[in-house]
């Protein structure tokens, strides 16, 4: 039973390695658009606020027609 579960933790480390080594431009996009899309919600906060707010006024008023 060891002996199954090392060849799996063996194998999922070196599909991990593999995928680091393969995707690492991917990795990095994914990290600089997460860094992005956080700078402009702190930037955009109390805009984006305001129209979530009124989106969802607007929303509930024609649903409730």
């Amino acid at each position: 039973m060891k002996n199954v579960m090392t060849k799996a933790y063996v194998s999922a480390q070196i599909k991990i390695e593999e995928f680091a080594k393969n995707n690492k431009g991917t990795i990095i996009e994914y990290v600089l658009i997460a860094a992005f899309s956080a700078a402009i919600m702190t930037t955009f906060k109390a805009e984006i606020s305001g129209l979530v707010t009124d989106l969802i006024t607007k929303v509930t008023a024609v649903g409730s027609l």
